[in-house]
């Protein structure tokens, strides 16, 4: 019988894939080294109807061999895209009806576009995940998301190098990944949460579609994960600066990661989620000239980003790669707060 609920990966073109048992990643084992005969048979027929359906499906397990596997009752929930159509994992629970069934993880579901050619990577996320990422509502008025959206939660800045790796290197050779964050939602709540995602092809592109779901880690434990990450932001906001760390690898869409401080006062939404192109266009032959610099070594001037309401904060800023041994794309600059000023042109 399953003790806890089973998520189950349907997204690929083999065999569907167990990734999670109640809160415990399972590392993409195929369902056939699960569940084995009549089970596995009774298992596939329920969550074949649950994609069919895109809705909630129970069965009564009637064969003898099954039922001493499963249990007398079954139940497959389906976990849906950010469409709210696609069914791209179900959960799965057996066991007796008449028992209480454990918790039920919540699932989020992202999709990148990781297709786009010469521009940071659109990115989709199901209801589920905005609230697993704790996005409060000023923040949902959009179908299509970007980086930043995404890592500016993201505490761990470890988890954010390793993550880009993965998002825009060549998969392994069976196109999936799996890892852990922790994310600092809207409310200032922190969580660990898992995931696990699949590099596939789609009608309208490549994708790379992860199923994310909380460990349910205690508070202590996070704390103290991101002990490092909280020295750095700690340490800017001492020396009154504003800090991000920003990636360069599209040398005509360098775009904000995360804010490790407040952000600069005054500066527009979509600079500050990395949405809109937040630079002055008459800057970037010397933004061009920094990011071939700051390869070689610390890079300094001013620069204008868009204002919130219209305008311009120019502002100086020291610039670096974050570590050259970790990314030759990944740099942080700090702000420095006297030298903002609000101009027009």
């Amino acid at each position: 019988m399953s003790r806890e609920w089973q998520l189950v990966e349907t997204s690929g073109i083999d065999e569907h894939r167990l990734v999670a048992e109640g809160r415990d990643k399972k590392g993409w084992r195929k369902l056939s080294s699960v569940h084995r005969g009549p089970a596995l048979s009774a298992v596939n027929s329920l969550i074949g109807e649950c994609i069919e359906k895109a809705d909630v499906v129970t069965t009564t397990i009637t064969n003898d061999k099954a039922l001493e596997k499963l249990g007398p009752a079954a139940i497959a929930v389906p976990v849906l895209g950010g469409d709210r159509k696609t069914v791209v994992a179900v959960q799965f629970y057996s066991g007796s009806p008449t028992q209480q069934h454990p918790e039920r993880p919540d699932v989020g579901v992202w999709e990148w576009e990781v297709d786009v050619e010469d521009a940071p990577p659109r990115l989709h996320m199901s209801k589920e995940l905005l609230d697993l990422f704790g996005v409060n509502s000023a923040h949902r008025d959009r179908t299509i998301y970007g980086p930043a959206d995404f890592f500016t939660r993201v505490e761990r800045i470890g988890d954010i190098a390793r993550y880009l790796r993965t998002l825009y290197e060549p998969p392994r050779d069976d196109g999936t990944n799996d890892g852990a964050m922790v994310i600092r939602r809207d409310s200032g709540e922190h969580c660990e949460l898992r995931y696990a995602e699949r590099r596939l092809k789609t009608p309208a592109g490549e994708r790379l579609r992860g199923l994310c779901w909380d460990t349910g880690e205690d508070a202590r434990g996070v704390y103290e994960s991101m002990l490092d990450s909280h020295l750095a932001s700690t340490l800017a906001g001492l020396h009154g600066m504003f800090g991000i760390i920003g990636d360069i690898r599209f040398p005509k869409a360098p775009y904000i990661v995360k804010w490790l401080t407040p952000r600069v006062p005054g500066i527009g939404h979509g600079v500050s989620t990395g949405q809109t192109p937040a630079l002055h266009p008459d800057d970037f032959p010397k933004i061009l000239q920094w990011m071939e610099d700051v390869r070689k070594g610390p890079v300094e001037g001013k620069v204008r980003a868009r204002r919130g309401g219209g305008g311009w904060l120019e502002m100086q800023f020291k610039g670096y790669l974050l570590d050259p041994a970790v990314s030759d794309v990944l740099g942080t600059a700090l702000v420095y707060p006297d030298s903002i000023e609000h101009i027009e042109d």
